[in-house]
């Protein structure tokens, strides 16, 4: 589902006509009024994410945080209750040093500086910096404690971190992105994606997080389904043979080694 909006377009029918359940969670670009009607606040295309989420997809440059979203951010510090997280540019948000599930005041994460988190908007408001939390929400699915390492929300430990347009960061979301299955026929690899336009990669060669980094980059020129899946191959194609010609100096290597001895 896809249409064009403006500011102040009434999408009620628009979402009833494909909304799967009875609830409803109103993303960036839309506002939903006291009378239930939902209406957008921006200009954009209007999106929807299975099962309930809908957004508003625009090119705008500066993220504006909603309830829900998923994002990726990078920790500056860690105070008495909480950590100051940066999300986009100089936008801050706190995360509560016990908002982990299984965290208790003597078993918490110990985030550093520079340390990445995955993590959801938990409240927000214009007069406050949004809260943050790496706790699954009452509902959403099944608890794993942080200790395991397991949990859907957390710290992200190694891989690299790449930055998207926001217009771009909602498409990788979309679980049927062209770009992200066509590179998953090829190899396989970690991906956590911010709306927030922060997107971390992780794979078990290096060539094969550089074809998802070089994927992501050519998909910012507003490439279609088509287009992406095109790039995304030939990202794979060259990882691939990379990966051959590493293998082969490594073997090479490895019989000159044995030649001295």
């Amino acid at each position: 589902m896809e249409r064009v909006v403006l500011p102040g377009d009434d999408v009620t029918p628009f979402l009833a006509a494909v909304l799967q359940g009875p609830s409803l969670r109103a993303g960036q670009g839309l506002l939903q009024g006291a009378d239930g009607r939902v209406r957008a606040c921006r200009a954009g295309v209007l999106s929807h994410l299975p099962p309930d989420r809908f957004f508003v997809l625009s090119s705008h440059r500066r993220f504006q945080p909603a309830v829900g979203d998923t994002v990726v951010g990078i920790v500056q510090e860690k105070l008495a209750e909480h950590y100051r997280v940066r999300l986009h540019g100089t936008a801050l948000a706190h995360l509560p040093l016990l908002a982990f599930d299984g965290a208790t005041r003597r078993n918490k994460p110990d985030l550093a500086p520079g340390a990445l988190v995955f993590a959801r908007v938990a409240a927000c408001s214009k007069h406050m910096a949004p809260e943050l939390s790496c706790a699954v929400p009452p509902g959403a699915g099944p608890k794993k404690d942080w200790v395991t390492g397991q949990g859907v929300f957390g710290e992200l430990h190694g891989g690299r971190l790449l930055h998207a347009s926001l217009g771009l960061a909602r498409r990788l979301l979309d679980p049927h992105c062209a770009l992200l299955v066509a590179l998953s026929r090829a190899f396989p690899f970690e991906l956590a994606v911010g709306v927030n336009g922060l997107v971390w990669v992780a794979a078990a060669e290096d060539a094969h997080a550089d074809a998802v980094a070089e994927a992501v980059a050519a998909a910012e020129g507003g490439l279609d389904d088509a287009a992406c899946e095109a790039a995304a191959s030939a990202a794979a194609r060259r990882a691939a043979a990379a990966a051959t010609v590493g293998d082969a100096a490594a073997s090479k290597k490895a019989r000159g080694g044995a030649d001295k001895v």
